[in-house]
């Protein structure tokens, strides 16, 4: 990982095939090339829209204590914030699940939540203040809200419903920003990576490989 952090893992392989040109197996002449995109499953879990934008808060609230000089806990449960910190979001809602119109009560509660949760938690503002640790769980929590919902023309003004489908470049995970939605036919789906690579096939050296989000053309 700290190779491919600073582009090393490039000039790795690009030493190699130089090392192979000095040996007559490579050149600079046509050759046959094998390509190929295998898929790279990334660790993270998968969780539906009420549940990350919880666990994305609870990281950003993670962050935000240390920086305050309290605990985590108590940043969550304080000033009436304890729907925030609840990792069961659904008991936490307390909502008749089996009315047809839950799962968009639940969306609104969660989102007027955030919000309140975030406005208390903003620190005043300075000139030449260093940024707020706030800040990358207030990003993910927009993208996740950009990419997962969309404007609801019958409800209130700025209500949101959940977007159906949803974005083809839709995030998969909270800890991996770069984690996607890929395909390796139809029928089957899978979160992560691609592996693309391409080998020369009369002299079996690799030329170039990078990893690449799965939602991403070969």
């Amino acid at each position: 990982m700290r190779l491919s952090a600073h582009n090393l893992d490039q000039t790795l392989l690009a030493r190699t095939v130089a090392l192979a040109e000095t040996t007559g197996g490579v050149g600079a002449r046509p050759r046959r090339a094998a390509l190929a995109a295998p898929p790279r499953f990334g660790a993270g879990r998968g969780e539906d829209t009420l549940h990350w934008l919880g666990h994305a808060r609870r990281k950003a609230v993670g962050r935000v204590a240390p920086d305050r000089g309290l605990a985590t806990a108590w940043l969550l449960v304080e000033a009436g914030r304890r729907l925030v910190g609840q990792r069961r979001r659904p008991a936490a809602l307390d909502l008749a699940w089996g009315e047809p119109g839950a799962p968009a009560a639940a969306l609104r509660l969660v989102l007027e939540a955030g919000d309140r949760w975030q406005r208390g938690l903003e620190p005043p503002h300075s000139l030449g203040a260093p940024a707020s640790p706030l800040q990358e769980g207030r990003d993910t929590l927009v993208q996740i809200v950009e990419q997962d919902t969309e404007p609801a023309p019958e409800a209130s003004p700025g209500g949101r419903r959940l977007q159906q489908p949803g974005s083809p470049a839709r995030r998969s995970s909270i800890e991996d920003k770069e984690r996607r939605h890929g395909r390796t036919s139809s029928a089957t789906r899978f979160n992560g990576f691609q592996e693309h690579w391409g080998l020369a096939r009369d002299s079996t050296v690799p030329r170039a490989v990078v990893v690449r989000p799965a939602n991403e053309p070969e």
